[in-house]
Parts: C-alpha cells; structure tokens; sequence
C-alpha cells in the first residue's frame, strides 16, 4: 500500500538536504509558473491574489532540515516580486502569521508543515483582511 502521510513526501535518507534538488533548479520554474498563472488569469479578468507561504518554524523537522527555512524565504520574495511586477495583491501571510510566543496553547499546525483547524482559521482571516484592505484600498484610489 501506498504510503500517504502528508510528510512522507520529505522523508529523506539522514542528512541529505531535502530541498537540495530544487535549489539546484533554481526559481526560474516556480517564477515561470507564478506569472503564466497570473497571466492567464487577467487574460480572463480574474483578479490575481497571492500569499506567501508559511510553516511552523519552532517544528524540529523544519528547524533539522538544512535550507528549507531559508527556501521558504527565497520563494515568498519570488511572489512577491512577481506580484508587484504583474499588479497582483500580495498578502504576506508569513509576516503576519503568529510566531513564537504569539501562538496560542495548541498551536497552529498539525504537522510541520499543514495548518490544524485553529491555524487555517487564523490563515483564512489574515487572507480575509488582506482582502478587504485591497478591495478598499482601490475605492478610495477611484478603481
């Protein structure tokens, strides 16, 4: 039977740096992916709205795995540059996520990676009022 724990996909054998194969890759692909993204949907007249990406930093198998906090910062300034390049809406999810002593008893992820119940509330409400901050930014810039 297959094996489909939401981790598994970053199990690697001990001490081989699990992002290795993608900083070898570089960020063209996921940049490449972001604006074609972005530019199919204004094709359509789909407002384009991106979030940064963000995991539990005080996670041992974050903080054990070698440049994946550090990939994880490269590819939110890949987004929001992006963003700012394309006139999308750039909501910094990581920089207003709870951290460190903010995080309430029980804390926010169920994994190191993938937000429990409390988390994707406190996610869907940042993302709500980045939302609602944009809408009302263009009102009062008359667009």
């Amino acid at each position: 039977m297959r094996d489909v724990r939401p981790q598994a996909q970053y199990s690697n054998p001990p001490g081989q740096d699990s992002v290795a194969c993608a900083r070898a890759a570089g960020h063209a692909a996921f940049e490449r992916n972001l604006i074609s993204m972005a530019g199919i949907a204004k094709a359509h007249g789909v407002s384009v709205v991106m979030v940064s990406i963000t995991v539990d930093e005080s996670s041992p198998k974050n903080i054990d795995n070698p440049g994946f906090l550090a990939g994880i910062a490269e590819h939110n300034d890949v987004i929001r540059s992006v963003c700012a390049a394309h006139g999308a809406i750039f909501i910094d999810l990581d920089a207003l996520y709870p951290k460190g002593a903010n995080v309430p008893p029980g804390g926010l992820f169920g994994d190191p990676i993938h937000n429990n119940a409390r988390g994707s509330e406190v996610k869907a409400r940042i993302i709500a009022s980045g939302l609602l901050a944009s809408v009302l930014h263009d009102r009062t810039a008359g667009r």
